[in-house]
């Protein structure tokens, strides 16, 4: 998609920006890049491809699950752990 350098403008004037021709000409190239890259992904959103399309055979495996053979030496090593579990920071406050 084709962005203007007016376009450009008037964008630069509602966001107060003072831009230099370069930077008019760069930023009118690289919005209609970006844009045209919108395109492309609407199409998805829209549903008018059909997904199945785009899976190979070798994307979709099974997981197999193995033991590991020594778990507890793999716990060893993690900088912090408590009760053979490897302990992290938190992610959520507890409510008080």
């Amino acid at each position: 998609m084709k962005i203007t350098k007016a376009e450009v403008e008037h964008l630069a004037k509602l966001a107060r920006l003072q831009l230099s021709a370069d930077e008019k000409d760069r930023y009118s190239r690289d919005l209609g890049e970006v844009l045209s890259y919108i395109d492309k992904l609407r199409v998805f959103s829209e549903g008018r491809v059909d997904k199945n399309n785009f899976l190979s055979d070798s994307a979709l495996r099974l997981d197999k699950v193995k033991d590991w053979p020594n778990p507890l030496e793999l716990v060893s090593l993690a900088p912090k752990q408590r009760d053979n579990l490897i302990e992290v920071p938190a992610v959520f406050e507890k409510d008080e």
